[in-house]
């Protein structure tokens, strides 16, 4: 029984793990697509999020039939939890870049933006889409830890400094 479980949860932590990599892929297409006012680029954002959207009814009928089914008590209860949440995070990240593309597709061949977008920071764009890869790391570990280091101090700070001279 405790066997058939791990293996559901495994399964359960692949598929999320797909989701993560599709959230990183479709943020980084948004982000590129945005600062390149690149219409290819933007449509390739709403197959993603078509992908990711297909990931998240199998995702959370598995984590709830886990809930149900085999009642899990502390560190596997927490992660069927944190998996359910990090399917509702990871649709919203898809969604948000399908609007990003979007919003590029209405405004081509301009940019979205008035100006040029290069001022922006590049170091924040590439800090977003490694959002969903840190929290794939996360959950996957056998042993959580909490808070994840999403940046180091490193980053952090230079993205403080950027944003606070603009």
């Amino acid at each position: 029984m405790r066997l058939n479980f791990q293996e559901q949860l495994d399964e359960l932590t692949d598929r999320l793990a797909s989701m993560c990599h599709l959230a990183e892929q479709a943020i980084e297409a948004a982000t590129d697509a945005l600062t390149q006012a690149d219409l290819p680029t933007a449509e390739k954002v709403f197959d993603l999020n078509e992908q990711i959207e297909a990931l998240r009814g199998p995702c959370e009928e598995q984590a709830m039939a886990l809930l149900a089914l085999q009642a899990p008590v502390a560190r596997d209860l927490r992660q069927v939890v944190t998996g359910v949440h990090l399917v509702t995070d990871l649709s919203r990240m898809g969604g948000l870049a399908q609007h990003v593309a979007e919003s590029v597709r209405r405004r081509h061949p301009a940019h979205v933006a008035a100006e040029d977008p290069s001022h922006c920071s590049p170091g924040w764009a590439g800090l977003q889409a490694s959002w969903p890869a840190s929290r794939n790391r996360c959950y996957a570990r056998t042993t959580p830890s909490w808070p994840p280091n999403w940046a180091d101090e490193t980053t952090n700070s230079t993205l403080h400094t950027t944003n606070s001279s603009t």
